[in-house]
């Protein structure tokens, strides 16, 4: 009996990989994510090619496509305000695939897709200090400072404060003449 119980799994385990999306389905669905007619996400396509490729990382975890692809999944999930979905997605690159070289980036759009789409400041505010912390040498080490010193002020707080520096950059260098 246990024996019919284990080849019953195995069986449904292999029929379930082989229903795995190809990278081919999806970069076809990629190409119709966006209508070039109405000039409009389709939602419905989107989160079709967001799952696409969740399903296609799950069942692929060697191989190379499989966090880009989590990461543009993502990004697109982002873009329909599927937040928790994009969400879900950078914390499976960042467990999943953490020696990607783009891993450290998921914890940067974690925090950046709860600061900027989902206004939860506190959160976000830990995650920036925590990729600033263990990845200070990253490209985006800057953006997360950037945003970490930004993160409580206004749009017109943070307008001001880039004007005056100009200012003062231009007063400095005319000085120097």
């Amino acid at each position: 009996m246990n024996v019919k119980f284990l080849l019953f799994v195995f069986s449904i385990s292999l029929f379930a990989c082989s229903n795995a999306p190809t990278l081919e389905s999806i970069q076809a669905l990629a190409g119709q994510v966006y209508d070039e007619q109405s000039r409009r996400i389709d939602n419905d396509k989107a989160m079709q090619y967001v799952e696409a490729c969740v399903q296609f990382a799950k069942a692929n975890p060697e191989h190379d496509e499989s966090p880009k692809m989590l990461l543009k999944a993502a990004e697109t999930a982002r873009n329909v305000n599927k937040f928790d979905k994009a969400l879900g997605i950078y914390d499976m690159v960042m467990n999943d695939f953490a020696s990607y070289e783009k891993a450290p980036q998921a914890l940067f759009l974690k925090a950046f897709t709860l600061d900027d789409s989902m206004g939860k400041k506190e959160e976000a505010k830990v995650l920036y200090e925590s990729f600033i912390k263990q990845y200070p040498q990253d490209e985006f080490a800057e953006s997360a400072k950037f945003m970490l010193s930004n993160l409580f002020k206004s749009d017109e707080e943070i307008i001001k404060e880039f004007e005056q520096k100009r200012e003062e950059q231009a007063t400095e260098e005319a000085t120097e003449q």
